[in-house]
């Protein structure tokens, strides 16, 4: 079970949402979690898309223009349904505070040099 986190917030141009899109259709290209939901977030969690269908378009992403706090919308998950593994696509604008979920592996992907103070923080090339 796999969850992929994409940042929306105004820091975001539409350039790296639709690279990050890319990302996301690679992972299902090469790793066929059992299971991948799309959340989007914000401040707080935009959109929640469960039982993403490999086989079907990704579904449409928001566009915000606010801020950014990534971690309150992973505590948003319900705690019954924690994946094994989110992996979160930003530019690490966010506060970070702890861990909502200690049990669960982040991967922050990083269109920045910026570094998770928690999880794996993974270089993300941006193209130009």
């Amino acid at each position: 079970h796999v969850t992929v986190l994409l940042d929306v917030s105004g820091s975001i141009p539409a350039s790296e949402l639709a690279d990050a899109r890319g990302h996301v259709l690679q992972l299902l290209e090469q790793v066929s979690p059992t299971r991948l939901d799309l959340l989007t977030a914000d401040t707080r969690l935009v959109q929640l898309d469960r039982e993403v269908d490999p086989q079907d378009t990704l579904p449409p992403t928001p566009v915000t223009h606010g801020g950014t706090n990534l971690e309150a919308a992973l505590a948003e998950l319900d705690a019954d349904d924690v994946p094994d593994v989110c992996i979160v696509i930003t530019d690490g604008m966010t506060p970070y505070t702890t861990n909502p979920w200690p049990d669960m592996a982040i991967y922050w992907l990083m269109s920045t040099d910026t570094v998770a103070p928690y999880g794996r923080t993974i270089p993300l090339p941006v193209a130009s």
